[in-house]
């Protein structure tokens, strides 16, 4: 009787070694790099890709260069691959230079998808998430030219390399084309910022002073808007003109500081983007992906809207 109870205590005491030994399966793990963390926009895109992580019951790392720099984003990339990450959704800083990188990871058995912005011709990545930025730019055009009837503009840009906003302003400028010399754009432009608010309101400033007579500008982007105040003394003299109508600034995004702009009248029209839903996508995506499932889709356009002082109320804090 105690030989048998001994037994069977020893036998109970074997079994809760095992189980404490046994593996524990470890969460997913996906990492989402924005061209970089200091870009506002990209807050609500890593809000909607925690969310995505948490109905997943997976871990999200949010992790960029500091500024928009794309030796830094790759050289976050190589370390991710190290690391073995399950998954990647990438902004890229520049459409081709990340391509070989994202070669890397996917011979690494790490799927990658795109977001807000894509490699060159969709190379390499599996999958695109984020606004059609070419139908973006086309909506964008349009609301220039309603506002505009003829006149000289210039393009603000971010990164020369960024697939995204130079598709945003080929489709803008495949609308003023239609109309011949009517719409003329500036030499030097369009004009980069490098995604940095201080260097977009530097840039309105030398428009200012080196084209007093311009009649509009359409930014691929809204850095110099995120500074708000340092955006309106920016534009100086033209400030009045856009709240008259008599000068057009059409802008992408339609972040909380650029909703109070539109409602002032500091902008005329702003291209809104659903950067949470880019976030939410990509993550459901790369789960997808790790779980050995294919994607339906290779782009999915998450959408876009233009908003003006008209409508503004209807699209503020979506």
């Amino acid at each position: 009787m105690f030989r048998s109870a001994r037994n069977g205590m020893v036998l109970a005491g074997l079994l809760a070694l095992l189980v404490v030994a046994a593996p524990v399966a470890l969460a997913q793990t996906y990492a989402v790099v924005p061209k970089s963390v200091d870009n506002p926009f990209f807050i609500d895109v890593e809000e909607g890709a925690k969310a995505a992580a948490a109905e997943l019951g997976v871990r999200m790392q949010f992790v960029g260069p500091q500024t928009h720099d794309i030796a830094q984003q790759i050289a976050i990339l190589e370390d991710l691959i190290l690391r073995g990450v399950d998954g990647i959704a990438l902004s890229p800083v520049d459409a081709q230079s990340v391509i070989p990188v994202v070669e890397r990871a996917r011979a690494a058995g790490i799927p990658v998808v795109t977001f807000d912005s894509d490699t060159a011709g969709g190379a390499a990545r599996i999958a695109f998430i984020g606004t059609d930025n070419f139908a973006a730019g086309v909506s964008a055009g349009e609301a220039f030219i309603r506002a505009l009837p003829e006149g000289t503009y210039a393009i603000i840009t971010g990164g020369l390399g960024a697939q995204n906003l130079n598709d945003r302003i080929d489709g803008f400028r495949s609308v003023l084309a239609k109309f011949g010399d009517a719409y003329r754009e500036i030499p030097g432009s369009p004009f980069p910022t490098e995604d940095d608010v201080q260097r977009g309101i530097q840039v309105i400033e030398d428009l200012r002073t080196a084209h007093p007579d311009l009649d509009g500008i359409f930014m691929s982007g809204g850095w110099p808007q995120f500074a708000p105040q340092a955006y309106v003394e920016a534009l100086g003299p033209w400030a009045d003109r856009v709240r008259e109508g008599t000068f057009v600034v059409v802008s992408f995004d339609l972040l909380e500081q650029q909703v109070e702009l539109l409602r002032q009248g500091y902008s005329t029209a702003q291209v809104s983007q659903r950067p949470y839903a880019m976030g939410y996508q990509a993550i459901h995506a790369l789960h997808r992906l790790h779980q050995g499932e294919e994607l339906d889709f290779t782009v999915l356009d998450t959408g876009s809207d233009i908003v003006t002082p008209a409508n503004v109320d209807q699209f503020a804090g979506k």
